[in-house]
């Protein structure tokens, strides 16, 4: 045998157990290796490679179990995730309840699809338990909310809904993106359905699009009917990348935090050092909610975003803000390794503010605080 013989031999009984990550598996056809296997029970065997392949089922089997969920379905991105299980959920005449939180594309696929398919479409407000009960006596349908409001960081009693739906028999599908499996687990609470956009902290390197969505048995169950019946299937490459990032995501979401919630005190003394300025800094650990009860584990680490916001007044300038930045970067979506800041202003009843979004990446951390003060002092120099 030659040497080249010996090292395939070698590599053809070497166990996936023994590498670090699954192989990539790309197939369309999958062989059939028995008549019996070919004409047996469709339900208790692979027939077609959009059902699914050895990665993909590596990717379900470690979320499932971090999620102590029945089952788990991989879509191309969260926002796919979100949408393709609400379709689901819903019939003609169904009525849905919205939170206010929620992510901005997801409400406006609700109102879409109530439109096309006559809903009743109902936005509320997560936070006021009296209210939502209200709305589940009435017969509610199903019911989407976000662990975290990703824009606001404003604290729900996930335990206290998860109640309230079970009791008026609302399903419930939470977008748990925010707390990445570490945070909260809904389904432990009493929510039906979590869907995670692992585009964020699963991935960690800003580098790939993944939605995955998990749920217990019942809602399970029909979730993965309609996915099979409008053909889903994700790329093996991206989910090989999610699988990836899984391995570093608890230490992590850990340091992030930690960083996150030291910038959230930065810029608390950063602001008391401004007298004519109106300042509010959001991090969900200065929240007492997020410490009693309401359905957050790990409560010490609060993720990596920090929010704030202050009076807008004439001279402010968010050229001057944007010309400082160098560390930090200006884009959308977090979970990565660079750190990123998005802003705005919003019309209030007694003016104008300015709001920002930082997500606290991977860098040292020194050179990123003193960065955004720089910035922020060039925004509101005369």
């Amino acid at each position: 045998m030659s040497h080249l013989d010996q090292n395939l031999q070698r590599e053809r009984y070497l166990p996936e157990e023994r590498m670090g990550l699954p192989a990539i598996y790309n197939a369309s056809t999958v062989y059939f290796t028995s008549h019996e296997q070919y004409k047996g029970d469709q339900s208790e065997r692979l027939g077609y490679g959009r059902e699914g392949n050895p990665t993909q089922y590596a990717l379900k089997r470690k979320i499932i179990e971090r999620e102590q969920a029945f089952g788990a379905l991989l879509y191309a991105s969260g926002l796919l995730a979100i949408s393709s299980t609400i379709t689901a959920l819903v019939k003609r005449g169904s009525k849905l309840l919205v939170a206010d939180h929620c992510y901005e594309p997801s409400i406006e696929f609700c109102r879409k699809l109530a439109e096309q398919f006559e809903l009743q479409l109902t936005i509320f407000d997560a936070t006021d338990l009296a209210v939502f009960e209200q709305y589940c006596q009435q017969g509610y349908d199903l019911m989407l909310m976000e662990v975290m409001a990703s824009d606001s960081l404003a604290v729900c009693d996930l335990a206290a809904i998860a109640k309230l739906c079970q009791k008026y028999q609302v399903c419930s599908v939470i977008d748990a993106t925010w707390s990445a499996g570490i945070t909260a687990k809904p389904l432990t609470l009493g929510f039906d359905a979590v869907v995670h956009s692992c585009t964020k902290f699963f991935s960690g390197c800003s580098d790939v699009f993944l939605g995955v969505v998990v749920a217990n048995q019942s809602v399970f169950t029909r979730l993965a009917g309609y996915a099979e019946l409008i053909g889903n299937h994700v790329s093996s490459q991206d989910v090989y990348y999610i699988l990836r990032g899984l391995k570093t995501l608890d230490l992590r979401y850990q340091h992030q935090s930690i960083l996150a919630h030291k910038l959230a005190l930065n810029l608390c003394e950063f602001f008391a050092c401004s007298p004519n300025i109106d300042a509010q800094v959001n991090y969900p650990t200065f929240h007492p909610a997020f410490h009693q009860g309401s359905g957050f584990c790990q409560p010490e680490f609060g993720g990596s975003l920090v929010v704030f916001s202050f009076n807008w007044q004439q001279g402010f300038d968010f050229v001057r803000f944007f010309s400082k930045l160098r560390l930090i970067k200006c884009g959308y979506s977090w979970g990565g390794a660079d750190s990123l800041v998005t802003y705005g202003l919003r019309g209030t009843a007694t003016g104008q503010r300015a709001e920002f979004r930082v997500h606290m990446g991977l860098e040292q951390p020194e050179q990123i605080y003193q960065e955004l003060e720089q910035a922020l002092q060039a925004l509101m120099e005369e």
